[in-house]
């Protein structure tokens, strides 16, 4: 079978997708497991100051739980880029590369598969780690915080549902719905940059995404700050700020059809720091 071809089959793919998943199966329990005792010594040292915080001023609990909820919100975010910059982990050594470039499937399968596993698979691991590690606190809250408990995951969830319900009532719905569309769709992007340079950089994906990331985030800045006041109020004023949606997502897309394009010319034997 010619596996540079870019035929689909929803078989090949899920032939693909379970090959990845029982060879990495050992990684990807242990890349869950780090997270979860990641976030376990930051819940229960928070859950030993809430224990000298309750006795002394009760009536704050929430707004900590609140704090707290915002953090692995933040924490949460952030873990989704860094796993999609691993969307080749399976490829860095030599064995690997030529173990996966040479399954009977086509480029355009093993790339969704790997897509696949960097998105919704990272998506699925890390709400594993915050669960378990908010059963943890909560059972830990009976011992240290008797009377009160909270579920960390219920109240971020509540958190979110109260922004969302408040900023509909604040804001007419057509601007609510511009806001929301600009904000996916800006996710949307930077996540498509972080696949980008998961599949470029072959070695320290992570902190050579971070530091570009960086230093585009501060070139933009620049950009926009550079262009004249009335160009940028036009474009963001009122019904005029989908036009940004439009380019993130035409920007994000180009970028997701780059990884693509870079994975297929990926061989056996490429650059040392990049998969060229």
């Amino acid at each position: 079978m010619n596996t540079k071809n870019n035929n689909f089959q929803f078989s090949r793919l899920l032939m693909v997708m379970r090959w990845d998943m029982f060879t990495n199966l050992k990684s990807y329990l242990n890349m869950m497991l780090g997270m979860t005792f990641a976030l376990l010594p930051f819940f229960i040292m928070q859950q030993y100051q809430l224990s000298k915080q309750y006795q002394l001023f009760p009536d704050t609990i929430d707004l900590s739980y609140l704090g707290m909820s915002q953090y692995v919100l933040m924490i949460s975010s952030i873990a989704m880029y860094m796993m999609a910059t691993q969307i080749f982990m399976v490829m860095k050594t030599t064995g690997q590369r030529e173990q996966f470039l040479m399954l009977p499937a086509s480029n355009l399968e093993k790339y969704i598969s790997r897509f696949l596993f960097s998105t919704l698979g990272a998506a699925v691991a890390m709400i594993t780690a915050i669960v378990v590690s908010d059963l943890v606190q909560l059972i830990f809250s009976f011992v240290l915080l008797p009377g009160h408990h909270q579920s960390l995951c219920l109240y971020a969830v509540a958190l979110l549902w109260k922004i969302w319900t408040t900023f509909i009532e604040n804001n007419d719905s057509t601007g609510a719905l511009l806001l929301s569309l600009s904000i996916v769709t800006c996710g949307v992007l930077v996540h498509s940059f972080f696949i980008l340079c998961g599949t470029l950089f072959r070695k320290h994906t992570i902190v050579v995404s971070g530091i570009l990331f960086i230093v585009m985030t501060y070139l933009v800045i620049y950009v926009i700050e550079s262009v004249p006041d009335t160009i940028t109020t036009c474009l963001m004023h009122g019904d005029n700020s989908w036009l940004f949606s439009i380019a993130e997502l035409l920007l994000a897309g180009f970028q997701y059809w780059l990884s693509y394009k870079v994975f297929t010319r990926m061989q056996v034997i490429c650059n040392k720091w990049i998969n060229l």
